[in-house]
């Protein structure tokens, strides 16, 4: 049966402000509703999430600053406050992050800019009149010693997030919400008017669920601090532990809801920690320690300037390579690679043929420059790790004549070849370098050059190498033709 509610609104019609007049037509308006739609209007009455917020004696009303409730609002000094604030924190699932903050100088150079002013217009303040203590004086300095006046704590899903893409991908995770929750923090005089303390304030309210599970997901929250911990992961690693086990051992020790992400990025983080600190040099060594503890038989030198502490060689060669080299040690290729790091070093390798005819790296050498001395000190400490050496039968190098000679010093009676591609290619820029002849004449230069390498018989090479002297002018002065005789003419075997 439909009844209206006539009684409600006469009463309401005995207020006469205008908005209350308002109020009064509508609920004319809903007054000719039944009572079963009236409750039913009642029953979809929003209610609060009991995680989001704390709240007042109003259930329907959100206290600005209440998230603070429980947390002590008066300090005696800035580690005190650090300290019970994360754990208030932890203990009520709320992340607030150091937004801004303000030096006690910057401060008290503030109030002493307006004590001047208020001494300056001491004659025109009248007391008791629009004006309080701290108008007519400026305010009163602060001590020095407290080092930070305020420091402003946002909460971590009000923290300004700005995108950096083109917006053609999302963002998987954006923290940011517009949370208005604030903690403000700073240097205040007593009430007695003896002495400083801190004091902390609280505004704004949580615009989101503040859960245990919530809590954990901010990798802030399962990052490891204590320094024996990190130490302990440290030594696990290096002893071969795995990243599991590890995540296991950490999850025991700390209670904490760790990832394996967060095992693999500490692992990361101690081991350039562990290394920080030291030059160049001492951060190779220890890396180089590494790589011979990590299997039996490896070995590694590093060779280093003692005038400029700057590394001039580094050699590593695993047990892998050294037993390669002893099964095929008749043919060593050895070359110069070239951009492989920032730091412009030149990689050496020396490559044997295995059994299936594949190149198989047996040393690697990092050398500062190729000069003959860093390549000469690479050779050494290969002889020195292996001791076939002297099965070495044919040594290919590329077109660089000192490497020729280093090599030849190292191993006399292995028989020397070249690369031909290394060979024709260097051949042809020197045509265009040192030919000092026309264009034409140097694309033919360059075909001659080409079928020199490629010669298959001792006459076939010298009508070649007569093509070239003819082509030169018959100018045996010739830079280019002196150039071949000095070094190529010599290596035709």
């Amino acid at each position: 049966m439909k009844r209206t509610s006539w009684h409600r609104t006469e009463i309401r019609t005995t207020w006469t402000t205008r908005k209350t007049k308002r109020k009064m037509s509508w609920t004319r308006k809903m007054s000719w509703s039944t009572e079963e739609e009236s409750n039913a209007h009642r029953k979809r009455k929003k209610k609060l999430n009991q995680n989001l917020v704390y709240h007042s004696a109003d259930e329907d009303e959100v206290v600005a600053g209440s998230f603070l409730e429980g947390c002590p609002t008066f300090l005696e000094f800035w580690d005190l406050f650090d300290n019970v604030f994360a754990d208030f924190q932890e203990q009520t699932y709320q992340l607030f992050s150091l937004r801004t903050s303000a030096s006690m100088k910057a401060r008290n150079r503030k109030i002493a800019s307006e004590q001047a002013k208020a001494k300056k217009n001491a004659v025109s303040w009248k007391a008791g009149r629009n004006s309080d203590k701290h108008s007519r004086t400026g305010g009163t300095l602060l001590p020095e010693a407290w080092d930070t006046y305020c420091r402003t704590f946002l909460c971590t899903y009000g923290m300004p997030f700005v995108s950096k893409g083109t917006g053609r991908r999302s963002h998987s995770k954006v923290r940011s919400t517009g949370c208005s929750a604030r903690v403000n923090a700073r240097v205040c005089l007593r009430p007695s008017g003896n002495g400083f303390h801190l004091v902390a304030s609280a505004s704004g309210a949580h615009d989101h669920a503040l859960t245990e599970h919530r809590w954990y997901s901010y990798a802030e929250n399962r990052r490891i601090e204590d320094p024996q911990l990190r130490e302990d992961v440290a030594v696990l690693s290096k002893a071969g532990a795995k990243p599991r086990g590890i995540l296991s051992y950490l999850r025991a020790k700390t209670w904490k809801l760790m990832l394996l992400k967060d095992v693999h990025n500490l692992i990361h983080g101690v081991k350039k920690t562990f290394r920080g600190g030291r030059t160049d040099a001492e951060r190779a060594i220890a890396v180089l320690d590494e790589f011979i503890e990590s299997a039996t038989g490896n070995t590694a030198e590093c060779i280093v300037d003692s005038e400029t502490n700057v590394i001039r060689v580094v050699t590593f060669q695993s047990a892998r390579q050294k037993r390669l080299f002893a099964a095929f040690p008749e043919v060593v290729l050895v070359d110069s690679t070239h951009g492989t790091n920032v730091n412009r070093y030149k990689l050496c390798t020396f490559t044997v043929h295995d059994v299936f005819g594949l190149g198989q790296y047996v040393q690697h050498a990092l050398v500062q420059t190729e000069e003959k001395a860093n390549l000469a000190l690479s050779v050494d400490a290969f002889k020195r790790n292996n001791p076939q050496w002297s099965k070495i039968e044919v040594v290919m190098t590329g077109k660089a004549m000192h490497e020729k000679e280093v090599l030849h010093d190292a191993w006399p009676n292995a028989r020397q070849l070249l690369c031909r591609w290394h060979v024709e290619t260097w051949l042809k820029k020197q045509c265009s370098r040192l030919g000092g002849v026309g264009r034409a004449e140097t694309m033919k230069l360059k075909v001659i050059m080409k079928e020199l390498v490629n010669a298959e018989s001792q006459e076939e090479y010298g009508d070649l190498k007569g093509s070239l002297l003819e082509t030169l002018g018959n100018d045996k002065e010739n830079r280019l033709y002196m150039s071949f005789m000095q070094h190529w003419d010599t290596t035709t075997d």
